[in-house]
């Protein structure tokens, strides 16, 4: 290898500077913490970015919750409401039929009371006497003269079965008019109605608490 003042003359290579390579790894080194820091600080905004979407998420599915909660508090209310109205638009109902099904009761009662007391005086002429004598005792007074109407087959058995007074100030009258089991009194100051009708009539009256 040729050496300096091999290559340039004496007079120059005297006067010649000492080169010496410069030092690019300090340059390198800043330039390279600069794009560190720089880099850094995009992750640090990527990361805020990103905390502050979470962070409004989380404040939206919060708001919406409670949102969604109230109008689902309202629409429960609504259909309560809703349900009780209907509730109470059957209730309504039921209370004006009650008082259908309490005459419908009755009146079923009634009947089958009606039929019992025919088959009873079918059965015991005692049952037709006993009508009489309850229709008898309600006068104010011994009428001068007292007339029984009867259904004739009524009349039939007290005859036949009961032993009867014809020299009575009372009679038996057959009356076509009457049911079995029927009686009406007249007298001389008028008439008392003791048809089972009419006193089933009464005995109605009462079970429905109405007036007589």
């Amino acid at each position: 290898m040729k050496n300096l003042s091999e290559i340039l003359p004496a007079e120059t290579a005297g006067a010649a500077t000492r080169w010496e390579l410069p030092l690019f790894a300090a340059g390198a080194m800043a330039d390279h913490t600069v794009i560190g820091a720089q880099l850094h600080t995009a992750e640090h905004l990527d990361a805020l970015e990103q905390s502050a979407y979470q962070e409004g998420l989380q404040r939206g599915h919060a708001d919406g919750y409670a949102a969604g909660l109230r109008a689902g508090q309202a629409k429960v209310q609504e259909q309560i409401q809703r349900l009780g109205d209907l509730l109470d638009g059957f209730a309504r109902p039921f209370e004006a039929l009650s008082a259908d099904i309490e005459h419908s009761l009755v009146a079923l009662a009634m009947d089958a009371a009606r039929k019992l007391v025919n088959a009873e005086l079918a059965l015991d002429p005692a049952k037709v006497a006993g009508a009489v004598h309850e229709a008898v005792a309600s006068l104010a007074s011994a009428p001068r003269e007292l007339r029984v109407h009867l259904h004739p087959e009524d009349v039939q058995l007290l005859r036949d079965t009961l032993t009867l007074n014809t020299e009575a100030e009372w009679k038996l009258v057959p009356d076509n008019t009457l049911s079995r089991g029927d009686c009406l009194l007249m007298t001389d100051a008028g008439r008392v109605d003791a048809r089972l009708e009419t006193r089933q009539a009464g005995l109605q009256r009462g079970l429905m608490g109405e007036d007589a």
